[in-house]
């Protein structure tokens, strides 16, 4: 499916380059005035992933881009169904650059493979969308 972002935009991704995904949720316990709750522990808990691969120069532009250095690396999205006043339901939408290394000038972006040098030192074809890629919790 085609990929969206804020306002109307797309997500640019070339075909089997990139990891793209929805998930829905059912945030039946967050009040409507507290929304912005869900996009906050989203965002965090991608900023601490990245953090966990020991990424350096991991930023949030809040709310939803992960970028390191001056470089996006991942775009997130949510979009909430709202029923009497109550979130029905949200759909969480993330984009992660992966492998992709070519983008529009306009958009500074970067992969994952291209971040996690420090990780993966002794080849930029190891990456986390390799099979046999698996980190263990620490």
């Amino acid at each position: 499916t085609a990929g969206r972002g804020q306002r109307g935009k797309g997500w640019i991704s070339d075909k089997g380059k990139n990891i793209l995904g929805s998930f829905i949720f059912y945030p039946s316990f967050l009040p409507l005035n507290k929304i912005f709750l869900l996009n906050k522990a989203f965002s965090l808990g991608v900023y601490d992933f990245f953090h966990s691969l020991k990424i350096n120069n991991v930023k949030i532009k809040w709310s939803n881009d992960i970028y390191v250095k001056d470089k996006k690396l991942c775009g997130m999205l949510i979009e909430n169904s709202i029923r009497s006043s109550q979130i029905n339901y949200s759909i969480l939408g993330i984009g992660l650059n992966i492998n992709q290394e070519i983008f529009p000038a306009d958009i500074p972006s970067s992969d994952v493979k291209y971040s996690c040098e420090n990780i993966f030192p002794t080849s930029r074809e190891s990456s986390i969308c390799q099979p046999g890629f698996h980190r263990q919790a620490s």
